[in-house]
């Protein structure tokens, strides 16, 4: 497992003021507000907003999926470069202790790739005779 963050760049330098724990499965690294945050590998990516992390960046691509929090600004959905701009560092989401980035790896699996349908394809999906046949096949 080792190997596949072996490739992984650094996203931005500075002091470590937390490493990985059992319960903080990532490093903290402390940052001046508006600091550039680099894509840690090649991927497909997106920002989110949460009340815990603020400004997240989720990057998924080579085997890994990686998120960056506490942004102060976060990247556009898109396609990144390992080393390529994808935030700014902050102080974002109540879980934040000043300014730095939560900073966290793990492999990707393929559930975290497909896409849950939407409530309207699974009525459309219900309403084909197929669906009903197996839905009473299932049943017996």
């Amino acid at each position: 497992m080792l190997g596949l963050f072996a490739a992984l760049l650094v996203p931005m330098s500075g002091v470590v003021t937390q490493g990985v724990e059992q319960d903080h499965p990532a490093l903290d690294i402390s940052c001046r507000v508006g600091r550039p945050v680099r894509a840690a590998h090649d991927g497909v990516g997106r920002s989110r907003w949460t009340a815990t992390h603020g400004w997240t960046f989720h990057l998924a691509g080579a085997g890994i999926k990686t998120r960056y929090s506490h942004l102060n600004a976060g990247a556009p959905a898109g396609s990144y470069d390992r080393g390529q701009i994808i935030g700014l560092c902050g102080n974002t989401g109540r879980w934040s202790t000043g300014p730095h980035l939560h900073f966290e790896a793990e492999p990707l699996h393929l559930l975290d790739v497909l896409e849950s349908p939407s409530a309207e394809q699974l009525k459309s999906m219900e309403q084909t005779p197929q669906w009903r046949q197996r839905s009473v096949e299932a049943s017996r």
